[in-house]
C-alpha cells in the first residue's frame, strides 16, 4: 500500500531572509526613483487638474499659487457648458487647425514609405543614408521650426528665391490665409518626423522572409503586385505602431506653428467671422490655444477653463486611439 503524500516542507527562515531589504533591493529602487519621480510630477499630480477644471481659477497679480487656489469659485460644469454652447467661439477654428495639421500622418507615412523602400534596395550605404534622414529627428523641434521659418520668408526665403529663379512670383506661405500657414506647417512636421519612422519600415522590410518574393518571382507576380500583396501587409504591424503614435502627436502639436508665427507680428493670418473680424489666428492649435487661456489670458479665462479644455482634448485623444485600434484589426496582418 502506498502511504499518506507528504506535505512538502517550507523553509520559512530562507523566506524570512529573502524577504529583508537587500542592498540588491536598495539599488535597484534607487535606479527606478528617477523614472517614479518623473511618473508622480508629470503623469499623476496633473491628474488632479480635474479638480481644477471645476473651478474658476483665474490668476491674479502679486498672489501665491496657493492663494490663487483657495480664493478660485467651485463653478461645477459651467466650464464645460461654455465649450459645448459655443462660449469660446475660437474653440472650433482651432480644432480645424489641429485637423489640417493631421494630414502630416498620411502624407508623412506614404513618403517615408517610399523612401525606405527605396534605402533599404541600396546596395552600398543603407547605414550612412539612414542615418543622414535621422538627422532631424533627433534635433529641437525649435531649431527645426525657425529653419523653415528662414525658408518661408516672403523676401529672401529660399522656397521664394527657387520660385523667382523659376519666374514664379513669390508666395506668402506663412501670412496669406490660415489654411497655407497650416498646410506649411504639415511640410515641416513630415520632414521633422520622418527619420524615426524611416528607421521603422526599413526594419520591417528587412525582417520580410524572403521565401514569399522567391515564390512571388516563380509565379511571375509584377513588382507592383509583390509590393502591395507581399511588402505592405508584412508591415502593417509596424506601421500601426507610427499611426498610433502618429494620431496622439499630431492632435498635441503646439512648438512648430508657435514658433513659425513668431515674428510675423500683426500679420499673422487670422480666421474671420462674416463681418471680416479676426476670430483666431491661424497658428492656434488646440494645445496652443489651452496655453493661452491659462497663460497668456489668465485674467480673463485662467487655468479653470484651459484645464476644462485640456480634459476635452484628453477624451478626443483616447476615443480616436480606440477606434484606431479597433479598424486596426481590418488592416493589420499578422501572418507574415
Amino acid at each position: 500500500m502506498m502511504g499518506k503524500a507528504q506535505k512538502p516542507v517550507v523553509n520559512t527562515g530562507a523566506l524570512r531572509k529573502r524577504s529583508k531589504w537587500t542592498r540588491d533591493d536598495a539599488e535597484l529602487a534607487l535606479l527606478g526613483l528617477p523614472a517614479f519621480a518623473w511618473f508622480v510630477l508629470f503623469s499623476y499630480l496633473p491628474m488632479f487638474g480635474l479638480i481644477i477644471a471645476f473651478k474658476k481659477y483665474q490668476i491674479f497679480p502679486r498672489q501665491s499659487f496657493l492663494a490663487n487656489l483657495l480664493q478660485s469659485k467651485w463653478v461645477g460644469f459651467d466650464n464645460f457648458v461654455q465649450i459645448f454652447t459655443g462660449k469660446l467661439p475660437a474653440l472650433k477654428y482651432t480644432y480645424l487647425n489641429t485637423l489640417i495639421y493631421m494630414v502630416s500622418l498620411p502624407l508623412g507615412i506614404i513618403i517615408d514609405i517610399v523612401v525606405a523602400t527605396f534605402v533599404s534596395r541600396l546596395a552600398h550605404g543603407k547605414g550612412i543614408v539612414r542615418g543622414i534622414l535621422f538627422i532631424p529627428y533627433v534635433c529641437s523641434s525649435v531649431a527645426l521650426a525657425v529653419i523653415f521659418q528662414l525658408m518661408y520668408r516672403e523676401s529672401g526665403g529660399v522656397l521664394n528665391n527657387m520660385l523667382g529663379a523659376m519666374g514664379f512670383k513669390g508666395v506668402r506661405w506663412l501670412t496669406s490665409s490660415p489654411v497655407l500657414f497650416m498646410f506649411s506647417t504639415v511640410l515641416l512636421g513630415v520632414w521633422a518626423g520622418s527619420g524615426y519612422n524611416i528607421v521603422l519600415i526599413s526594419a520591417a522590410l528587412a525582417n520580410v522572409d524572403k521565401s514569399y518574393y522567391e515564390a512571388a518571382e516563380i509565379d511571375g507576380a509584377s513588382s507592383v503586385t509583390v509590393f502591395f500583396r507581399i511588402t505592405l501587409p508584412a508591415i502593417t504591424p509596424t506601421l500601426s505602431f507610427i499611426v498610433t503614435l502618429g494620431l496622439i502627436g499630431t492632435m498635441q502639436v503646439f512648438t512648430e506653428p508657435r514658433i513659425l508665427v513668431s515674428d510675423l507680428g500683426d500679420i499673422k493670418p487670422y480666421w474671420k467671422d462674416a463681418a471680416g473680424e479676426n476670430i483666431v489666428s491661424g497658428h492656434m492649435t488646440v494645445v496652443n490655444y489651452i496655453y493661452y487661456l491659462g497663460f497668456e489670458n489668465a485674467y480673463q479665462y485662467g487655468y479653470g477653463m484651459a484645464s476644462a479644455c485640456a480634459w476635452v482634448l484628453a477624451v478626443i485623444i483616447f476615443v480616436v486611439t480606440r477606434i484606431n485600434q479597433m479598424l486596426q484589426k481590418k488592416w493589420v496582418s499578422y501572418d507574415f
